[in-house]
């Protein structure tokens, strides 16, 4: 093997071992954000979880229920049953539910509330 080959080698190594580290940098980020945010929520709002969407209900605040998720999140990432993609993606995902008001993926809403 040249000399050249194994430059380029290293260097392809080096950009891998280090888009790597960004990705645990930004994993670290981004949940220590949402630990954060999700002991601090102000007012709990009381929901459910009902064929597919989120439901104002007694029961479970709003911060217990992305707890919850934030868990199996990190149950899937240690069993290795999702991608580092697709659990960073997930991460985003879960950041902008604690961002917005609404808990689920668009269709709930503040005003549906059951008995």
């Amino acid at each position: 093997m040249s000399n050249q080959r194994k430059r380029a080698l290293n260097i392809i190594r080096t950009k891998k071992n280090l888009a790597v580290l960004n990705l645990v940098k930004l994993e670290k980020v981004k949940i220590e954000y949402l630990k954060k945010e999700l002991n601090f929520f102000q007012e709990p709002e009381f929901i459910s979880y009902s064929m597919g969407t989120l439901k104002v209900i007694d029961g479970l605040n709003k911060n217990e229920l992305l707890k919850i998720e934030l868990e199996s999140l990190f149950d899937k990432m240690s069993k290795a049953k999702m991608s580092l993609d697709n659990y960073h993606q997930e991460l985003d995902l879960l950041i902008k539910k604690v961002d917005s008001s609404d808990v689920d993926t668009g269709s709930f809403n503040k005003d549906q509330r059951t008995s």
